[in-house]
């Protein structure tokens, strides 16, 4: 098992993951509402900034996150399981990145219903599932973390 300072560490980067997410489904939010007005460049710029933050983020707990947990010698942890939900948020996105490029290039439809339809569909589908990914960190895999990081102080 690893040091106290590697578990300090996990529990550090948890919370800041943990406050990370509440931003990301604020600013989610926030773009849904816009896409409800109608897309423009503006909206679709805070789109493509959005999907960069995120990946950022899970950058983050695919990378750091699983680099800690092998210093602190957590074998229990199944890594993939907690990476298995970026997989599942970049097929969406690949799409709404497509609905973006069609937009971008003057299209205003696309099989038979406007790129905004479209463009809201996918990233409502987007949000909901950043949501439910976030819940399954929080309530699941987080604190399954956090249970082997607390070992050395007991």
């Amino acid at each position: 098992m690893g040091d106290k300072e590697t578990f300090r560490k996990i529990r550090e980067l948890l919370s800041k993951l943990t406050d990370e997410h509440k931003k990301l489904l604020k600013e989610g939010e926030y773009i849904k509402g816009k896409l409800e007005e109608g897309i423009n460049k503006d909206t679709i710029e805070k789109i493509e900034n959005f999907l960069s933050e995120v990946n950022k983020h899970a950058y983050v707990e695919e990378n750091d996150l699983d680099n800690l947990i092998n210093e602190a010698g957590i074998t229990e942890f199944d890594t993939e399981a907690l990476n298995f939900g970026h997989r599942t948020l970049e097929e969406i996105e690949e799409y709404i990145n497509f609905l973006i490029n069609k937009y971008k290039d003057g299209e205003d439809e696309y099989r038979g219903k406007s790129i905004n339809y479209h463009l809201k569909k996918s990233f409502n589908e987007y949000l909901t599932t950043l949501k439910d990914h976030f819940t399954e960190e929080e309530f699941y895999f987080f604190p399954d973390i956090l249970k082997f990081s607390y070992v050395d102080e007991i």
